[in-house]
């Protein structure tokens, strides 16, 4: 079993998680926003569970379209292979203002391709189930 990893230590660290980047189809990259050069590439990663928690968190009183923008926009580490954060506020600039309504769909498309099982593993899963008497 592999050592458990100090909190505090972890939250200081580098993130050093891969970043799945896609590049945006060229009829739609040539699209833009006033003000901003048009989005040739995203790069997101997958959410740990407290980040998702942070948005859901943030994200209570809004609709489920709000909350799909939200993660989307957490997971965003790069925008034309510049590095873009929350943390900033780069992320949610691309995302709200900067991004074209239908590269920020790709977006959506990506970060479920990413970040959620698609639907022949959750139907594997389910079909997976066995039901026991007693204790096991």
């Amino acid at each position: 079993m592999a050592p458990m990893q100090n909190p505090i230590a972890a939250a200081h660290a580098p993130d050093e998680r891969p970043i799945h980047r896609f590049t945006i189809p060229a009829k739609l990259a040539k699209l833009k926003m006033p003000g901003f050069e048009p989005v040739t590439s995203v790069g997101i990663v997958e959410l740990v569970a407290g980040e998702q928690r942070m948005v859901y968190k943030r994200m209570k009183e809004e609709d489920g379209a709000s909350t799909l923008v939200a993660l989307m926009t957490a997971a965003l580490r790069t925008v034309n292979d510049q590095s873009v954060g929350v943390g900033d506020g780069s992320a949610d600039t691309w995302v709200d203002r900067g991004m074209h309504p239908k590269v920020r769909d790709l977006l959506g498309a990506a970060y479920r391709q990413v970040n959620m099982v698609d639907d022949e593993s959750v139907s594997d899963f389910l079909q997976s189930q066995t039901v026991a008497s007693g204790s096991i």
